[in-house]
C-alpha cells in the first residue's frame, strides 16, 4: 500500500511540475514574442488552471515558511485578471512585466516542489538534456522570428517561426 502511494504521489508530483514548467515556457514566448489570439486564449486558460491548482496544492500542504511569499507570485492569474476581467491590452508592458516576474516564480516553484522527482532528474542528468533541448528550441525559434519577420510576411507570430 505504501509503494501505491508513494507512485501516485510521484505521478502527481510529475504532472504538477510539467504543468509548471508548460505554463512557465508558455508565458516566456507571450512576454516576449507575439502570439496569436486563439493561442493567447489558450494561454491564459492554461495559466489560470496552474493558478489554481498551485494555489490549491498550497493550501493542502499548509506549509507556511518563507517559501510563501512565492505562492503570492505565482497563484496569481496576471493575464486573466488584466486581460479578461479588467481589459487591459494584451501586450500591455504592465501585463507583460507582471508575468515575467511571474516566470521567475514558477522557475523557483519548479526547483522547490521537485522533490524526490527532482534527486531522480538530478542523478540521471535528464533535467540537463530537457533543459537544454527546451532553451535550443526557445532561442532559435525567437531568432528566427526576429530575422524572418521583417522580410517574410508569413512569420508574424511566435507560432509561424515554431513550425
Amino acid at each position: 500500500m505504501d509503494d501505491l502511494r508513494e507512485k501516485i504521489r510521484l505521478l502527481s508530483e510529475a504532472l504538477l511540475l510539467i504543468l509548471i514548467g508548460v505554463d512557465a515556457f508558455a508565458l516566456t514566448v507571450t512576454v516576449f514574442l507575439p502570439v496569436k489570439p486563439g493561442t493567447f486564449s489558450n494561454i491564459i486558460a492554461l495559466d489560470l488552471l496552474t493558478s489554481l491548482i498551485l494555489a490549491a496544492a498550497y493550501l493542502l500542504r499548509r506549509n507556511f515558511t518563507s517559501r510563501s511569499l512565492n505562492i503570492l507570485v505565482v497563484a496569481v492569474p496576471f493575464y486573466f485578471i488584466g486581460f479578461s476581467i479588467l481589459g487591459m491590452a494584451q501586450y500591455s508592458p504592465l501585463l507583460r512585466l507582471l508575468n515575467f516576474i511571474k516566470v521567475i516564480g514558477l522557475s523557483i516553484a519548479l526547483v522547490q516542489l521537485a522533490g524526490s522527482l527532482g534527486e531522480f532528474l538530478r542523478r540521471s542528468r535528464l533535467s540537463y538534456g530537457l533543459g537544454f533541448f527546451m532553451g535550443s528550441l526557445f532561442l532559435f525559434t525567437v531568432i528566427f522570428y526576429l530575422a524572418e519577420s521583417p522580410v517574410n510576411p508569413s512569420v508574424s507570430t511566435y507560432e509561424d517561426s515554431l513550425w
